[in-house]
């Protein structure tokens, strides 16, 4: 809002320029004040804002730039978390009293992310450094009211960000009844509409009208809060993993103990496995701030020269101890330059994504929680380029985090031939080990459940090893139906042999397809489509939109995996025109000799079969 001048009060107040010099003189009003860096002088307009109200009848909190400064030092009145809806953004809120009156100061909290044995509690991301808008605090201003037992129009609310101070006065306006106007929940009962009008407060002015340096938190977490109210409201000290280095170095132990006993087993030049753990347990080694074990955090406000004199954390915030940690990296650390290509991050990337899909994730032969947080960290190491890549590397050149399937469910239906024969082509599963059995097993009472049919539900297998759950549903108006879903592999990281698929005669879409799959059909027989990238989203055709989009994308993506190169500008364009063109009500078949033709592809390798 800035700073008025002195016309610019006047024609708030509707008083001349000249009388507004007479009322700051003589006390009625505030004498002017200075920006932040000395550079502007006039009134802060939420101050403006409060004197005008008073002056027309209307309500608004106090400024408290109309406090004088305080001799004394404030006195603690209460405090509360406020949340003001259930899952949403938590506020820690001081009221402290001063001679002039209350004062809320108000610190939106950073959520806490969970986390089991053997790591600690993280912090969700920070909220912006400092906001502009004063209305996004009107909730938490109407419940912390309510909660401390004061009316919100006594009280000169602040809110303390990472960055700056700024006031937030409470304004209200008569209710104007028009479709863009802006109410909050509560403005129909009190026969007004509301807005809140912020200020930035520089730290010094904040320090003088509380009478002692502003109370904050360093790290803005319910755990600090938690600490300080358990510590009797005095300063004390709460230990938190502010920036997850002390959670990266336990996922890096963890992986360093499962590199250690892999390569006791089978020698470290076993494998790939071995070369992608020792990989990211390095990278993840690189982004670890050793130096910060056990040590004292300093936030932004402690180390500025222009708040430092005017804050008092009520906090101390330490960092975890990660003395024990850093030995139990050593042997696995890779010696050399950490800097390498698209390829190996990506493969190493699939092969500790297959790890928690295959072995330690929910589905896997042994699910261990804590592993597979330590190889997602791994995965996030090895996928995301360090400083040294990102300035080497071209564009496209970003790895991809690993996704081993697509769920797609479809069912049976006179129109769908295709799916229809893929039906009674499955056979019942020969083994439930596999993780894709387990997946299915986790979804087989999902949206509906099978028994109200009669039939359980059953996982069944097709020629390819893919897993389809089948349930008979009983639907609107007591119909029937058979409902399938399947895990269709994504290409490149099945663990089966799928070359086989490269040597299709036809691609098969059935009309409104949906989340549906796309068929194969091989030599007569059907089979799923596998996908050459992860495809969410429906798939259908005959028309402009995002459904054919997705559908063109699919069939692409299945197309350059098959022919084991990229699709050219024409050849896309010829496959957008096969979806497009399409009869919507019909099922879209694309021969092979439509789409793998010279022209389509950058190169045609023999494995396509085509010149």
């Amino acid at each position: 809002m800035g700073l008025f001048s002195r016309k610019k009060v006047a024609k708030a107040l509707d008083l001349t320029p000249a009388r507004v010099s007479q009322m700051a003189n003589s006390g009625a009003l505030i004498p002017p004040v200075e920006d932040a860096d000395g550079t502007e002088r006039g009134w802060p307009a939420t101050y403006v804002e409060e004197v005008a109200a008073t002056r027309q009848g209307r309500k608004t909190s106090r400024s408290i730039y109309g406090y004088p400064p305080q001799a004394a030092p404030f006195t603690r009145v209460d405090d509360a978390l406020i949340q003001v809806k259930d899952g949403g953004q938590r506020a820690f809120v001081q009221l402290v009293k001063v001679d002039a009156g209350l004062v809320g100061l108000i610190t939106l909290l950073r959520s806490t992310i969970v986390n089991e044995s053997p790591y600690v509690n993280g912090l969700g991301d920070r909220g912006p450094l400092y906001s502009i808008h004063g209305t996004d605090l009107l909730p938490y201003i109407h419940a912390a009211a309510d909660q401390l037992g004061v009316d919100e129009y006594d009280v000169a609310w602040v809110r303390l960000e990472e960055m700056q101070a700024s006031e937030v006065v409470v304004v209200t306006e008569p209710i104007h009844h028009g479709g863009d106007t802006w109410h909050s929940p509560s403005a129909f009962r009190r026969g007004y509409e509301e807005d809140g009008k912020q200020e930035p407060i520089t730290w010094g002015t904040l320090h003088a009208k509380l009478g002692a340096p502003v109370p904050i938190l360093e790290i803005a977490s319910a755990e600090a809060v938690d600490a300080w109210q358990r510590a009797g409201r005095t300063r004390t000290t709460v230990t938190l993993d502010v920036d997850n280095y002390y959670n990266r170095a336990m996922a890096a132990s963890l992986l360093a103990q499962l590199a250690s006993r892999d390569e006791a087993a089978n020698g470290r030049a076993w494998s790939a496995r071995s070369d992608a753990l020792r990989l990211a347990i390095s990278r993840l080694n690189k982004e670890i701030k050793w130096e910060t074990s056990g040590a004292a955090y300093q936030s932004y406000l402690v180390r500025q020269e222009d708040a430092r004199d005017h804050v008092a954390p009520i906090v101390g915030v330490e960092y975890p101890d990660m003395s024990l940690l850093r030995p139990v990296l050593e042997d696995a650390l890779i010696d050399g330059d950490l800097n390498v290509s698209r390829t190996v991050r990506q493969n190493a990337a699939d092969t500790l994504g297959n790890l928690i899909y295959e072995v330690y994730g929910p589905f896997g032969a042994t699910p261990t929680p804590s592993l597979v947080y330590a190889l997602e960290c791994g995965v996030g190491a090895v996928v995301h380029r360090s400083i040294q890549e990102l300035s080497a590397a071209t564009f496209g050149d970003d790895a991809e985090w690993p996704k081993f399937y697509e769920l797609r469910t479809f069912e049976r239906r006179a129109y769908a031939a295709s799916w229809n024969t893929y039906l009674d082509s499955l056979e019942e599963a020969r083994s439930r080990t596999s993780p894709d059995y387990r997946l299915l097993e986790s979804k087989q009472h999902d949206l509906y459940s099978s028994e109200r049919g009669g039939k359980r539900p059953s996982i069944l297998v097709d020629g390819d090893d893919n897993h389809v759950l089948v349930q008979e549903i009983i639907g609107y108006e007591d119909k029937r139906f058979t409902r399938g879903t399947v895990v269709v592999p994504i290409a490149r990281l099945a663990g089966r042999d799928l070359e086989h698929l490269k040597a299709f005669d036809e691609i098969i879409v059935e009309p409104n397809t949906q989340e549906g799959p796309i068929l194969l059909s091989v030599d007569g027989k059907m089979h799923i489509m596998p996908f050459g990238a992860p495809h969410p989203g429906g798939f259908t055709h005959g028309y402009g939109g995002h459904g054919p989009s997705n559908t063109w994308t699919a069939i692409k993506h299945f197309l350059e995996w098959a022919t084991g190169t990229k699709m050219t500008t024409t050849g896309d364009e010829t496959l957008r025109g096969l979806v497009v063109g399409a009869d919507q009500d019909r099922s879209l078949i694309i021969g092979r000799g439509q789409i793998v033709k010279p022209g389509m592809f950058e190169s045609i390798t023999a494995a396509t079969g085509t010149d």
